[in-house]
């Protein structure tokens, strides 16, 4: 199109001024008075009929009948009778729109999409997309139970156009002849599970490497027909599986490899629990059954290599590989080693175990907070000092001198009333049991501990003060000093 420096549109050929174009080729306008000439009328080299090319256009005549009648889409390449879109002279189906739209946001959702609409029937305007719209247009048929646009609404429910008329019609499917609600030729549930299962496992049978793992994986899918055929989402569960498939094909050369011992060692029994349908397809098409116990003992293996690998980047990775070995020469059970392994693992992430043994504060304060794993600690702690010549020993039962805080708020609140009390009435007039108490409360040690100190156990240096408590010299904060030096002056 052509316009000139006073805004007023002329013909691309002649240069007169125009107010519509008569014809527009190739984003070129012409005049009526060109038109004829530019484009002489020529018979239709397909028809007979009267056409009129460009005059020089080197392609054979076509009238607009034919050229319509052979255009196709530039995307689906499907006939184009009526084109929604043309773009550089070349057609695009209502369908493909879409695809050459520019995203812009839903008007409800604000979701971006291509697919953008307006229902002035239901009194929207503004465009919205494809599931917006569905959710006022559509619902489920209690006719024929397909979800389509609505028709007509009663106390029943929705009706689509079909069924209308008559809600309650019947016909019968094609493929076996059972009575399917609703009207038309539509599959029952079961025929249309069995159309689209045939097609993707013919689909996907393809991918397989071996010869004798596609047949396996068609079997596995008329099997899982069988089982249930109207169930609605057949198909996902059976896509679900299909990697299950292929890591068989990948895994196995022949399908005489498979067995109890090797589906275990190559899945796992967590694998085998996601897939129970291909297992149980093993079990029942080729024998291949794996009992609880071997199931137990895969699990316990597996929770063992997981604690092993979990310690391989920790500092104490090495020293848990030696304690794996000396409980094997033990001959325990599986459940026993884990159990040994997991508690040894825990404990040593707790107290950060490197080159240096554990203090026994800090062993007391692991036993105080798992109180079922001082067993299977016992004889990590022996192992330690057997191999690693530690001094190191467990504590002895009901001597521990840690007390665990059941209620941490009730705790804080206990002690800020008697830090309270007595700096009301000044530390130097505090008995020595409110002051035992703050230690005891402050530090989360048991009362009788701090009643068993004596003067001995205390230690005064430019640092400040510290106490010894069962062998672990405890550095008392800047807060806990006052308190700590009246209970000295009471010991003394």
């Amino acid at each position: 199109m052509g316009i000139d420096k006073k805004g007023v549109r002329f013909c691309d050929e002649c240069g007169r001024g125009i107010v519509k174009a008569h014809k527009i080729h190739k984003s070129h306008e012409y005049c009526d008075t060109c038109y004829p000439r530019v484009f002489p009328s020529v018979p239709c080299t397909k028809c007979g009929a009267s056409a009129r090319p460009h005059r020089n256009d080197p392609q054979p005549p076509v009238c607009k009948a034919c050229e319509i009648a052979e255009r196709k889409c530039i995307r689906c390449e499907k006939s184009v009778p009526r084109a929604a879109l043309v773009l550089d002279g070349k057609a695009v189906c209502p369908s493909c729109v879409p695809y050459f739209r520019e995203p812009a946001a839903c008007a409800h959702c604000k979701r971006e999409t291509t697919r953008l609409s307006s229902v002035p029937s239901h009194g929207i305007t503004e465009k919205v997309c494809e599931s917006c719209r569905n959710k006022l247009t559509h619902a489920t048929c209690v006719g024929c139970g397909k979800y389509r646009k609505v028709a007509q609404q009663s106390e029943q429910g929705a009706c689509c156009v079909r069924c209308a008329d008559n809600p309650y019609s019947e016909h019968a499917c094609p493929d076996c002849g059972c009575a399917v609600s609703g009207s038309g030729r539509s599959r029952c549930r079961s025929c249309a599970n069995l159309v689209a299962m045939t097609r993707e496992l013919n689909l996907t049978a393809a991918i397989f490497r071996h010869e004798w793992a596609a047949p396996l994986w068609t079997r596995f899918g008329t099997w899982l027909h069988d089982q249930n055929p109207a169930k609605p989402n057949l198909i996902t569960v059976l896509r679900s599986h299909q990697v299950f498939f292929e890591r068989i094909d990948a895994a196995f050369v022949s399908v005489l490899d498979m067995t109890q011992a090797s589906l275990l060692e190559q899945f796992g029994t967590a694998t085998l629990r996601t897939h129970l349908l291909p297992t149980r397809f093993l079990a029942e098409q080729l024998n291949i059954q794996i009992s609880e116990e071997a199931k137990l003992q895969s699990a316990e293996q597996s929770r063992i290599d997981e604690t092993l690998i979990a310690a391989n980047r920790k500092p104490w990775g090495d020293l848990l590989r030696s304690y794996r070995k000396d409980i094997d020469a033990a001959e325990l059970s599986l459940r026993s080693i884990r159990m040994y392994l997991a508690t040894a693992n825990q404990f040593a992430s707790y107290v950060d175990l490197g080159a240096a043994p554990w203090s026994v504060g800090q062993i007391e304060r692991f036993l105080v907070e798992h109180s079922g794993a001082r067993n299977n600690l016992s004889r990590f702690v022996s192992f330690c000092r057997r191999t690693q010549e530690w001094d190191v020993s467990m504590p002895p039962k009901g001597g521990v001198s840690l007390a665990p805080i059941k209620d941490p708020l009730a705790t804080s609140n206990r002690l800020a009333g008697l830090m309270t009390s007595v700096e009301e009435a000044g530390i130097e007039n505090a008995n020595r049991m409110t002051i035992q108490k703050i230690l005891a409360t402050a530090l989360g040690i048991s009362l009788n501990a701090i009643k068993a100190l004596s003067a001995n156990e205390f230690t005064s240096s430019k640092a400040g003060l510290s106490v010894c408590i069962q062998h672990e010299q405890i550095h008392l904060p800047e807060e806990l000093i006052p308190y700590g030096q009246r209970l000295l002056r009471f010991l003394q």
